[in-house]
């Protein structure tokens, strides 16, 4: 089978897969308590529909989403907040935090700069008539380091690597995250997941957000600071039938 022709059955496979999880599931509504992002005056802000605990930035060429994760899909408050940021880049764009620390304020605390704990990527492969074919390339992103990338899981016939937020990188296309989500459209780029430790707070406090300078193929920009306040709202979702 040609390369091309083996890429487009993996296309069609994960289109299929998606398409399967759209159909077996079903919109599930609740009232949850979470901390929400406030976009209110600042235009280089937006909300995510799918995820309502996260806002996005656009800096460069290049669209950040941040928001307070946990171990459910909306983590209530408690006494630790850990935060999660993700974002997307293609193969001609490098990227590099200027420092792997976030500085985090809760209620009338003093700021904590909070480090950040490693910069994540996952990459679908099948073997297609005895070769092993990938969503992306399986080449390390990072720049001017050697050895700098670990596997660190091995899920059926995806792989999760890490390497270290204070390096540069660059990004790949990805069929993993292309096309329509939820009516969200993704663009075929490699998506990048980093997270912070968690870090002991004030139960229910308001947090101020400033990620650190970012260094985009060569210019420096500066995010925003970010707001994110405890609401009790109702919150609907697609979820699979059980």
């Amino acid at each position: 089978m040609p390369v091309s022709s083996a890429l487009d059955s993996m296309k069609t496979s994960i289109a299929l897969l998606v398409g399967a999880l759209l159909l077996s599931g079903c919109t599930h509504c609740q009232v949850a308590t979470f901390y929400k992002p406030s976009t209110y005056g600042d235009s280089r802000l937006r909300t995510e529909s799918v995820m309502p605990t996260d806002v996005g930035i656009m800096l460069g060429n290049v669209p950040l989403s941040i928001g307070v994760c946990g171990n459910r899909y909306l983590a209530p408050p408690g006494d630790t907040v850990m935060l999660c940021i993700s974002l997307e880049l293609d193969e001609a764009t490098t990227f590099r935090f200027a420092e792997s620390m976030v500085n985090l304020e809760a209620g009338l605390s003093a700021p904590k700069a909070v480090s950040m704990t490693s910069v994540e990527y996952e990459i679908f492969c099948q073997v297609v008539e005895g070769k092993r074919r990938c969503t992306s390339n399986e080449e390390s992103p990072v720049v001017g380091a050697v050895n700098a990338v670990n596997k660190v899981s091995s899920v059926g016939t995806v792989d999760r690597y890490a390497f270290d937020p204070a390096l540069e990188f660059r990004g790949a296309m990805d069929m993993l995250h292309e096309g329509a989500w939820f009516g969200h459209r993704l663009t075929g780029k490699r998506r990048y997941y980093v997270r912070t430790v968690s870090t002991p707070i004030l139960r229910g406090a308001e947090l101020s957000v400033q990620l650190p300078e970012v260094i985009i193929n060569g210019n420096a920009f500066t995010p925003p600071k970010l707001n994110f306040r405890v609401v009790t709202e109702e919150v609907c979702r697609m979820v699979p039938l059980a």
